[in-house]
């Protein structure tokens, strides 16, 4: 009798499993009560709360993440994002942004521009954003140039750039400070190039030419 009470036992155990399931999924057991959100600097935390499509009291078993993940993504300063659900009650969502490295005025307004070269945003530059002139359109093949050109510089020679010149991705000039012009040409070579800027920077002449890094030339 024993022996056949144990199957019997084990398939109640099963239901009452599959029952207590099927109830936390249809009944909001495990409700959302809040947001965990991380990594955003530029976007409005409100703003990615409303863009996972997901409300205060939403059942937090039946959650679509990924949907939830492409709302968020949809954001034009989010470059990527991941959302996971910590159980009994939080929906949390890491973003990481683009990074303006560079804008272009035109008569819509500045149009920042991320370190592809992409064009993703109409709005006021970040302080400091240095202003990619030479061009009429949002070419990204130029842009992707300059933003290769800007990061091979190190951190402290980027941060005095203000202004690039580029009328193609062959004739990138960089402004440094109010009184510095340094011609690249091409970003090939940029780490020759990008060191050759730096000690460019400790010489008197206004333009110089570090297109054939190392060697430092005076621009005419």
């Amino acid at each position: 009798m024993r022996a056949r009470k144990k199957p019997l036992i084990a398939a109640a155990i099963v239901i009452l499993l599959v029952a207590l399931a099927a109830a936390a999924w249809f009944v909001p057991v495990f409700k959302v009560g809040g947001f965990k959100v991380e990594g955003q600097v530029n976007t409005a935390v409100e703003d990615i709360e409303a863009a996972t499509g997901v409300a205060v009291g939403d059942n937090l078993l039946r959650v679509n993440a990924q949907s939830a993940a492409r709302g968020v993504s949809a954001l034009p300063w989010v470059e990527s994002v991941s959302v996971s659900k910590s159980y009994p009650s939080t929906l949390h969502v890491e973003v990481h942004e683009r990074t303006a490295a560079m804008y272009a005025k035109r008569s819509d307004g500045s149009h920042l521009i991320d370190s592809t070269g992409q064009a993703f945003l109409i709005a006021d530059p970040p302080a400091g954003t240095p202003e990619v002139t030479g061009q009429n359109d949002d070419n990204q093949e130029v842009f992707a140039a300059v933003a290769s050109a800007l990061g091979a510089l190190d951190d402290a020679t980027r941060a005095q750039v203000t202004a690039v010149q580029a009328p193609s991705q062959y004739e990138i000039t960089l402004q440094i400070g109010p009184d510095k012009k340094v011609y690249w040409g091409s970003v090939d070579n940029a780490a020759d190039k990008a060191v050759a800027t730096k000690v460019a920077l400790t010489r008197p002449e206004a333009s110089l030419d570090v297109s054939g890094a190392p060697t430092i030339a005076i621009k005419r």
